[in-house]
């Protein structure tokens, strides 16, 4: 046999596939204490985590090593123990080479759903973080199945925060990511001028690359600006400053803080069928009554809290506090709902209109909307010695913002309404013709397109004479309009749920920013930051570890014996 001696086969040493197999259970163990640390927010190192270092807290991440070599792991203690400096694939160097690969298949699984959707809407947020960047976090809304969902996929440091130069960010983020522009097919950001101006803001700016990807300001803000115009009624202003100067009165003051959960404590014995609001009532009373201070409270805490007590003692606030409750009981589910990250927006809008018919019939009939709420009133007023009368102002102005803020629906909410076949009658020959104007450049067959229309309209026509369930959603539509029969309509349906209704996915992270870039640990680079963001925020997402070892090996080749060519 010529040249043996250069076949791979035989140049192998024996036992080659166990030592690989060895070597990558290795890794493996070790990614796993990474993956432990970023899925929970934990910092991985100390001040030190060398092997220079002779303190004993070597961080997190070595602990979780250690504990695991203790447990059982075997092969990672035999590692751990016959291994040299050199080769432990600990430091910290190869901890960010490892976090860059399991990043990279967390994101590479985001950005396969993504583009499987083929659509999608770019959601975006700025905030500042520890070290005092301006951070902005990027998410992308897509169909997953018909269903809408929202996923962080970076966060981009901005030293310019004009439209432009976010609209730069945004467009070089998505070539970073392997997406074309040209599919976006929305935009959501805040009211900021820099992001929404229709001249010189950032969705303008991104319109001339992606010129159907209309702005949606989302709803969860859209919400949140009709309460606050709401809050400027000068009773429901006072009202909220002075609970702000109440929680600040006993939450920057342990004194202030203690007397609060002794005087808890002390009525929830002597009232124990009282309810919560009364108690927390009562408990406020005997905290900031002077007449119970001793000695260890100053005249300036004295005067503050008997300032406090006389406000929320008063007619007014009282009357606006309880109509506040009032109304809060009609927005806080909605609210909750807004800030889903799979949120239809077909139902998100049939949630705002339900309230606001609700708020309207409470105004139309306030006196015996407003029996029990000025009960409660009365018996606020009772026990500060006071008395009450009704007021209908409040609603009233909070309807008018509701209709202000949320009139006017966007054209994707009502095109998705028209091809839900439960609104079968809703599709005349003009909404045809409206649809089709519309999602001219999507549709892959235009001209059959009213003719397409007819046979679904007849579809459930014939669904319905036989008493069948019609679909009542855009998911539900989208298992029923296939490729085959349906195809323009199943194009729509697939760029109808990524229609964004919130942000508060990006939000949301922005929040997660905080627990990942913290004060100690505010020098960390951008790529290590979106390695740990991910893994934090993306818990649902599985880690592939044998993609990640695959990963480090292409990216970093090391001396480990960690590939078998045979196999």
């Amino acid at each position: 046999m010529m040249h043996a001696e250069k076949r791979l086969d035989l140049s192998m040493p024996a036992g080659a596939g166990a030592r690989v197999k060895r070597n990558r259970n290795i890794l493996i163990s070790i990614i796993t204490c990474l993956e432990l640390c970023g899925r929970q927010g934990t910092a991985l190192r100390a001040h030190r985590d060398n092997s220079t270092f002779d303190g004993l807290d070597l961080g997190k991440f070595n602990a979780f090593v250690d504990f695991r070599s203790d447990s059982g792991d075997t092969v990672l203690r035999e590692h751990m123990e016959s291994c040299s400096s050199r080769a432990s694939y600990m430091s910290k160097t190869t901890q960010n080479a490892l976090l860059d690969s399991m990043g990279e298949v967390v994101l590479k699984s985001i950005i396969d759903d993504v583009k499987a959707s083929w659509y999608y809407v770019i959601l975006a947020d700025k905030v500042t973080d520890t070290s005092g960047w301006e951070q902005l976090g990027v998410a992308l809304c897509f169909a997953r199945n018909g269903k809408p969902c929202e996923l962080l996929v970076k966060f981009v440091s901005c030293e310019k925060v004009r439209g432009k130069d976010i609209c730069t960010a945004l467009l070089h983020t998505l070539q970073e990511l392997g997406l074309d522009a040209g599919l976006c097919r929305g935009q959501s950001y805040g009211g900021a001028g820099n992001m929404s101006s229709a001249f010189s803001g950032c969705q303008a700016k991104f319109r001339q690359s992606s010129p159907h990807a209309p702005y949606y300001h989302y709803s969860s803000h859209q919400l949140n600006l009709a309460l606050s115009k709401s809050s400027t009624l000068p009773e429901i202003y006072g009202m909220v400053c002075t609970l702000k100067s109440l929680g600040i009165f006993f939450k920057f003051s342990p004194k202030g803080n203690r007397a609060l959960e002794q005087s808890n404590e002390r009525v929830n014995e002597a009232r124990k069928a009282v309810n919560k609001p009364q108690v927390t009532k009562q408990s406020l009373r005997y905290c900031v009554t002077p007449s119970n201070s001793d000695k260890q409270w100053d005249v300036k805490a004295i005067t503050e809290a008997n300032g406090q007590l006389k406000t929320i003692s008063s007619s007014q606030f009282i009357a606006a506090f309880r109509t506040n409750n009032f109304f809060f009981g009609f927005t806080k589910s909605l609210s909750v709902q807004l800030q889903g990250s799979s949120q239809d927006v077909l139902d998100a809008y049939r949630e705002i209109e339900v309230v606001k018919a609700t708020l309207e019939d409470e105004r139309r009939k306030v006196d015996e909307a407003f029996k029990r709420p000025y009960q409660k009133m009365c018996e606020l007023a009772r026990l500060a010695g006071i008395a009450r009368e009704k007021h209908q102002t409040s609603i009233r102005i909070k309807i008018a913002e509701l209709e202000c803020r949320f009139s006017a629906v966007p054209s994707s909410a009502i095109q998705g309404l028209l091809l839900v076949p439960s609104h079968p009658s809703a599709l005349t020959d003009e909404k045809v013709d409206e649809v089709s104007t519309t999602f001219c450049f999507d549709l892959p067959s235009p001209q059959t397109f009213p003719r397409e229309i007819q046979l679904w309209k007849q579809k459930w026509s014939i669904e319905k004479a036989a008493d069948t369930k019609l679909p009542a959603t855009l998911t539900m539509a989208f298992q029923e309009a296939t490729t085959v029969r349906f195809p323009n309509i199943h194009r729509i349906i697939t760029i109808l749920p990524v229609a964004p209704v919130t942000t508060a996915t990006v939000e949301r992270s922005n929040s997660a920013l905080a627990y990942i870039k913290t004060e100690l640990r505010s020098t960390m680079s951008n790529n290590r930051l979106n390695d740990l963001v991910l893994l934090f925020v993306n818990k649902d997402i599985p880690l592939d570890y044998n993609a990640v070892v695959d990963l480090f090996i292409f990216k970093h080749p090391r001396r480990m014996l960690l590939v078998n060519p045979l196999e």
